[in-house]
């Protein structure tokens, strides 16, 4: 190809019209996204976030929906002196400026206390363990109560006086006791909690919620009394503990014969 041969083909309006359109789309895509960018993300465009905290949800839809702001419920909480539905967080503090249609997270108000399942802490692990895990949970914990056994050790937890065990469903807002070994437990001795019954000795679990195993030691000594007693009888009357002969039967004589020569 020839220098005049390749300088001809500039002159090509085949060419000249594709350059021309190639810039046209350039320009026009430059143009589109600006504006349409600004138009996406409201450019020049701002709100003022509300305070919505304990207004109710409705109320907080209203005056978000005016200012062309989304809501949603992220979480709920408990607090016993709001009422349901209450606003008791926002994701966006009140008094930032932000871009309208903007979602708000809020977390609401439940109507009753949350309630968890009791997690394996009894005879299973130590004071310290016990208390982190309860309170990881959202549980409150009362003044801890000792009890003859093991240091530190949990025997036993307790929910408005009564016994409760792994698995049961408890609200947040109750008061749970851990009832923890003091360290002076006899090895010899065997615990026993239980919910307050009457035994057939008459024993009550009012008068001691942490008490012994049944004291056999009671039963054994009334037993020995009454063993005693008997024996003492005996020793007081020897003639009924002598046997009984019989008497012998008299043997009749044995006559020897006579024999005759």
């Amino acid at each position: 190809m020839t220098a005049k041969e390749f300088f001809n083909k500039f002159k090509s309006r085949h060419l000249w019209g594709n350059l021309l359109a190639m810039a046209a789309i350039i320009f026009l895509s430059s143009l589109g996204l600006k504006y349409g960018l600004d138009l996406y993300t409201r450019h020049g465009q701002s709100v003022e976030m509300p305070d919505i905290i304990h207004k109710t949800l409705d109320q907080a839809e209203e005056m978000l929906d005016s200012l062309d702001l989304n809501i949603e419920v992220s979480d709920t909480g408990y607090v016993k002196t709001l009422p349901p539905d209450c606003i008791l967080e926002q994701s966006v503090p009140s008094g930032d400026v932000i871009k309208p249609d903007r979602t708000v997270y809020v977390k609401i108000n439940a109507a009753h206390s949350p309630v968890r399942a009791i997690p394996d802490v009894v005879d299973n692990s130590s004071m310290r363990d016990a208390e982190y895990q309860l309170t990881s949970l959202g549980f409150k914990l009362g003044e801890t109560e000792y009890v003859p056994g093991e240091r530190d050790w949990v025997y036993g937890l307790k929910c408005r006086g009564r016994k409760v065990e792994e698995g049961d469903m408890v609200s947040t807002e109750d008061l749970l006791v851990l009832q923890v070994g003091d360290g002076r437990r006899n090895m010899g001795e065997t615990l026993n909690y239980t919910d307050p019954k009457v035994d057939d000795d008459g024993w009550t679990d009012d008068d001691t919620e942490v008490r012994y195993s049944r004291p056999r030691a009671k039963k054994e000594e009334k037993r020995e009394t009454k063993n005693n007693e008997q024996i003492g009888e005996h020793t007081a009357r020897p003639e009924a503990l002598a046997p009984v002969s019989k008497p012998s039967s008299p043997v009749p004589p044995v006559s020897t014969p006579t024999i005759k020569p």
